[in-house]
């Protein structure tokens, strides 16, 4: 049975409920736009007339009018407009393009005589945005959430529960300020790696994903969690990095190449030292050793087509750096392409990786999660991607499509994955907001069976920890 996580973000939302054939209608009958840097959708209080779908690129949302505060940045695959198209009031906030970008404009008088004449449609569109607005609405609430001491807690069971984590939450946050005052004083400073792992297991344990507390209590305790640590954590350049999500969506190519190159940085004096505790958290230690696993399975198809040309693509798996090195080590044994749906990350890779024989691709990530393919590229010998975290289930499911597509007969796909056994999942969920999915072997055969692949994974890889895991899958 494929389900979906109730905990993704609202990216994809709308497209989760929508049916394939329904997903086709609006993109026939909507217009896609190309928007400038600096074009604005949607003016805070004018009427909307269209609801947009994010195809690529960044919008900024904001609120006060002209040099207004930012709430949010949305990217590929979410919605603008929805409140305004439910309620047919004026648009609440400003959302304009950060950079060029492109969207599906759906006007609203053809959506709402789809409405009119189809039940099944009507049924799934408003679930859709009920989803959008709920998961939105959520995120505000956890914001605005407080600590134990302002609100109290009546049931005196949950009291004791939620006391020993306040407790433990206070003993950290005491940690961090004693170190950062350590730190001012220029002597050698505290480590907080120690603190900070047995902090993480133990919320993990607290309100993770095996936890006893409800859904709605795991939110509540986590957002008083995140308002007590956030603000120190902000100060360290990468959980920020994670955190504010400045790309639109988790895990974006900056984020993933500071984590691989574990460099601690921040605002000092507080901010590397707890750069430098979070890069030595379980998930982070398990994240920078996906690249030898790749670079493991990259040198085996080499290795299998030994005096052959290897083609080979990347997808959605920017800074891409193992397959550079398998390219300057085999040379013109290798065709390599990197195909990305972040124009930042493939210009980022043009300038840091310039002179290699890397072929730069742009795919929507829409596309890339309805398994629908723009890029040329096909007859590969092997293909991989880290992507699959971000998704849900039917839309991983359109990941895995869309390798099997690239694929020649008898090659290879490889996707990335973090197992549920992630003793750091809580604080990422909860502190950091990095809400991504997690899987067993079991639930990635499930995914791979109800691809286009037919089967169950050939075989599993996993890096020491049993953290992050390789699947591996070959092309009938």
């Amino acid at each position: 049975m494929i389900s979906s996580d109730p905990t993704q973000q609202t990216g994809f939302a709308l497209l989760n409920e929508l049916a394939d054939s329904e997903i086709a209608w609006l993109r026939a009958e909507g217009e896609t736009l190309y928007c400038d840097r600096g074009t604005v959708l949607v003016k805070e209080g004018s009427r909307v007339e269209s609801l947009y779908l994010v195809l690529s690129g960044v919008l900024s949302v904001t609120i006060g009018g002209p040099g207004g505060k930012e709430i949010a940045k949305l990217g590929p695959g979410q919605v603008v407009g929805e409140m305004s198209f439910l309620e047919d009031r004026p648009a609440s906030a400003t959302v304009q393009a950060l950079e060029g970008s492109e969207v599906l404009a759906m006007t609203r008088t053809i959506v709402e005589t789809k409405l009119r004449h189809d039940t099944a449609f009507s049924a799934h569109f408003y679930r859709g945005l009920a989803t959008v607005t709920s998961r939105r609405l959520r995120n505000v609430v956890g914001q605005l959430g407080r600590w134990l001491e302002s609100e109290p807690i009546a049931d005196p069971d949950e009291l004791a529960r939620w006391s020993e984590v306040a407790r433990r939450t206070q003993e950290l946050k005491q940690q961090i300020v004693a170190a950062g005052k350590s730190a001012e004083e220029a002597t050698d400073g505290l480590d907080l790696a120690d603190p900070l792992r047995v902090f993480s297991a133990e919320l993990d344990r607290a309100i993770g994903a095996d936890s006893p507390e409800t859904v709605d209590s795991r939110e509540e305790l986590g957002a008083r969690v995140q308002r007590e640590l956030l603000p120190y954590f902000l100060k360290a350049r990468t959980p920020s990095q994670l955190y504010s999500m400045p790309r639109g969506y988790p895990g974006d190519f900056r984020a993933t190449e500071m984590i691989q190159a574990g460099k601690p940085d921040g605002e000092a004096p507080l901010g590397p030292i707890l750069d430098r505790a979070f890069l030595a958290l379980p998930v982070m230690t398990a994240l920078r050793a996906s690249r030898t696993l790749l670079q493991k399975e990259l040198r085996r198809a080499a290795e299998n087509r030994e005096g052959d040309t290897l083609r080979i693509t990347a997808v959605a798996s920017a800074p891409a750096t193992e397959l550079r090195g398998l390219v300057a080590a085999k040379g013109s044994h290798i065709e390599a392409t990197v195909i990305e749906f972040d124009d930042e990350a493939l210009s980022w890779m043009r300038a840091a990786h310039r002179g290699s024989r890397l072929r730069l691709e742009l795919e929507s990530l829409v596309d890339l999660a309805l398994g629908q393919r723009r890029a040329g590229e096909e007859g590969q010998d092997f293909a991989y991607s880290l992507l699959l975290p971000a998704f849900s289930d039917r839309f991983a499911i359109g990941l895995l499509n869309y390798l099997h597509s690239l694929l020649r007969p008898g090659g290879w796909a490889c996707v990335g994955f973090l197992h549920p056994s992630n003793p750091d999942r809580a604080f990422l969920d909860h502190i950091l907001g990095w809400k991504i999915t997690h899987r067993d072997e079991g639930e990635m055969n499930t995914l791979f069976r109800h691809s286009a692949f037919g089967s169950a994974c050939e075989r599993f890889e996993a890096e020491e920890q049993g953290i992050f895991y390789l699947a591996a899958c070959q092309k009938a």
